[in-house]
């Protein structure tokens, strides 16, 4: 099915695949146009983040007995309203990155659409709509009381489709696992505002993503340690070797795993000494 940029009237502009629920876009349009001031106390508002002075608003919206999500993008600060003049709209882009993700058969989420607000020359705001994703993120997942061989089927799951993006040249900016969804017994990549399809992923961005997704396996690691999840550091060390064992079998896997760990920067004692302050900012001293 192609894609199709339309026109709903000379305000607004719509990127989807096929025809969509008038309800549906009507409810997205009236999200859209909400006043910035209007956002947090929207009665739908699911959630929020505002983080480098880019906002993004999260509403949970239901039409024709079927849940939906609406993702609100605004900036506040200057310099980046100024850069996003020369940029796609990060709700286009979004549904942009859907589509090549479906090419390379990545399994994600469904997007249905984005809109774009055109009436401002400046600080457009726009939004993206997706169908509910009925199932657990892995962070979820590993909270739960779960058998061991449950577990490493969900290790394994992530293993595979973290080395297929690998593969398909995907550099996942944040490869945090509540971004990894379990749905029907598929494992899906939901939140694609960090994802991005490069022509192909040097040897330096390779290193720099498994230095991240190493870290981030580090934090939940610490937390197996107060109790309250299902991780241990053999597993983390797993995860990291077949990753890098099933993108590609020619790379020196004890080499590149050494380079990690020292690169890192949280040995034993940080982990422990992070677990019993419960500061997940001793982390960021490695960037």
């Amino acid at each position: 099915m192609k894609h199709k940029l339309t026109f709903i009237n000379v305000a607004i502009s719509m990127l989807s695949e096929g025809k969509q629920k008038n309800e549906l876009v009507q409810a997205a349009i009236k999200i859209l146009k909400e006043k910035s001031s209007s956002n947090l106390n929207h009665p739908e508002l699911f959630k929020y983040k505002i983080a480098d002075e880019r906002c993004r608003f999260v509403y949970r919206i239901t039409c024709c007995s079927e849940i939906y999500y609406v993702k609100k993008y605004i900036n506040r600060d200057v310099i980046k309203v100024i850069q996003d003049l020369f940029r796609t709209q990060r709700a286009i882009k979004s549904m942009l990155t859907y589509w090549q993700l479906k090419r390379r058969k990545i399994p994600t989420y469904q997007q249905l659409f984005a809109l774009v607000d055109k009436r401002r020359i400046f600080n457009r705001p726009s939004v993206v709509v997706s169908k509910e994703c009925k199932g657990k993120t892995i962070k979820q997942l590993l909270k739960e009381d779960i058998s061991e061989v449950r577990k490493s089927e969900i290790i394994e799951m992530l293993i595979n489709l973290y080395a297929k993006m690998l593969k398909a040249n995907i550099y996942h900016h944040d490869p945090n696992l509540s971004n990894f969804i379990l749905e029907n017994g598929e494992l899906k990549l939901i939140d694609l505002d960090d994802v991005k399809v490069l022509p192909y992923i040097s040897s330096r961005l390779l290193k720099k993503n498994l230095k991240k997704f190493n870290k981030i396996l580090f934090l939940v690691y610490s937390r197996q340690k107060n109790g309250n999840i299902n991780f241990n550091n053999s597993d983390r060390e797993y995860i990291i070797q077949e990753i890098i064992k099933r993108y590609d079998p020619d790379i020196s896997v004890d080499k590149l795993i050494k380079y990690l760990d020292r690169k890192t920067k949280i040995p034993l004692f940080e982990v422990k000494s992070l677990v019993k302050s419960n500061d997940a900012n001793l982390l960021k001293k490695s960037s």
